[in-house]
């Protein structure tokens, strides 16, 4: 009788191991495309740059004359983004 419950489980395992690979089921795309809202935004890449140039300001890696330099070009780059954009 031990010998018939252990099969019938050896059974049952080794076909819930198997078939489910056997078994297609209906593919979905990977890329649905649904994410068309986003959008790259230049002035925010800008600010988030110059947010990068503080932190490296402040762990040594960035001098005080070179963050003046870098983050004055991408405060300029970034004022000019955004006065070629219309007002909300």
């Amino acid at each position: 009788m031990t010998l018939l419950v252990c099969s019938l489980l050896a059974l049952g395992l080794a076909a819930w191991v198997i078939l489910p690979p056997l078994v297609r089921l209906p593919e979905t795309p990977y890329f649905t495309g649904k994410n068309e809202g986003h959008h790259f935004d230049p002035k925010v890449a800008l600010l988030e740059s110059i947010a990068e140039l503080r932190e490296d300001l402040t762990s040594g890696h960035l001098t005080p004359e070179e963050f003046d330099q870098l983050s004055l070009e991408a405060q300029r780059a970034y004022l000019t983004a955004k006065k070629g954009d219309p007002a909300p």
